[in-house]
């Protein structure tokens, strides 16, 4: 299916609203209102990589997270993961 050009300025006005959302991705916990109350680092860390449409270095990401102060773990709280559990 195809969808027809939109009219006037749509596609610029589109464009700047998507940066608009990839620069508030990184100082603002905008890209966890998809995500459940209950999330892991790689889940948030997947959200936020489809947010800015690029890889992140998970090791430069997780050591961005404290500084945000939006987040907390939940104590007690593990998900099984692929190959180990997961701190909520």
């Amino acid at each position: 299916m195809c969808l027809p050009e939109p009219p006037f300025d749509h596609n610029r006005i589109a464009t700047h609203d998507v940066q608009r959302l990839r620069d508030k991705s990184s100082y603002s916990p905008l890209p966890c209102h998809p995500l459940p109350p209950l999330f892991t680092l790689t889940e948030l860390q997947q959200t936020n990589e489809r947010f800015l449409d690029t890889a992140l270095d998970k090791s430069i990401f997780r050591r961005k997270l404290p500084e945000l102060d939006f987040f907390e773990a939940v104590p007690d709280a593990i998900r099984q993961g692929k190959h180990w559990p997961a701190q909520l």
